[in-house]
């Protein structure tokens, strides 16, 4: 179990200073996702990326995010992108048709080759389980999501290597 209380090393990644990050964050919950957005850059710039080379953008809502992300893919060409976002379950069975496409969205983007982009939108019962989830006691999906794009960008300059 993560209690979030574990020492926070990052490590760092070859080159890391010339990577390019885009980080998406729904508008959705924004106590949750600039408690999200917040560690998920600390977490980067931890790893070596240079504040510059982090672009941060609002998206109306979670549903949005795969839309945004193949956008930034053609227009800003990143080394990685990270989208974060919170859908929280309601009183019908909206967040699972939202949380589905959103997944699905992020998965074709994820595999068309082009970057990794890394699905960091929390899907929760309730508030609760959301506040724990982006900074309580079950630690932060977005340092989560960061320290994941990090482990992609190194085994992508594995495999360039071994070419």
């Amino acid at each position: 179990m993560h209690t979030g209380k574990e020492a926070r090393h990052v490590k760092k990644v070859p080159r890391a200073g010339r990577l390019r990050v885009v980080v998406l964050v729904a508008q959705w919950h924004t106590a949750i996702t600039a408690a999200l957005q917040e560690a998920c850059i600390q977490t980067l710039r931890e790893a070596g990326i240079k504040k510059k080379n982090i672009y941060h953008f609002h998206v109306p809502g979670s549903f949005e995010l795969p839309a945004a992300a193949a956008m930034a893919m053609r227009q800003l060409k990143p080394d990685g992108i990270i989208c974060l976002g919170c859908i929280v379950k309601g009183e019908t069975r909206h967040h699972e048709y939202i949380a589905y496409a959103v997944a699905m969205g992020l998965q074709q983007l994820n595999t068309s080759g082009c970057c990794p982009v890394v699905f960091g939108v929390l899907t929760t019962d309730n508030l609760e389980q959301a506040v724990a989830r982006s900074g309580g006691n079950r630690g932060n999906k977005g340092e989560e999501a960061a320290r994941a794009l990090m482990e992609l960008m190194r085994l992508r300059q594995q495999m360039q290597k071994n070419r």
